[in-house]
């Protein structure tokens, strides 16, 4: 399952968003109003399907702590590249 997918999935889930409103241009936050408790169960799913580790905690608090700058951690495309890159790191890991 490519890292779109499994996004969408788990947003699905956790969210009850329609799989065809995300796409890769789509923030987490801001579009699709996906707030953290739902985001934190997403990325379990996530993590769990792939054997990666996602580290939201320490992008929410990117985003909204005392030194929050704008960045463009939830952007889907983002997401989906940290994916791929997790996993191709497990891979040449023999994980």
């Amino acid at each position: 399952m490519d890292a779109l997918e499994l996004i969408r999935n788990a947003l699905h889930s956790e969210c009850g968003l329609d799989p065809a409103t995300i796409s890769q241009d789509s923030d987490l936050l801001k579009d699709l109003g996906v707030d953290s408790l739902d985001l934190l169960n997403a990325s379990y799913r996530i993590e769990k399907e792939c054997g990666i580790t996602l580290p939201v905690e320490t992008w929410l608090q990117e985003e909204y702590g005392e030194a929050a700058t704008p960045n463009r951690r939830f952007r889907v495309a983002e997401i989906c590249a940290f994916i791929d890159q997790a996993r191709l790191r497990g891979k040449e890991a023999g994980v």
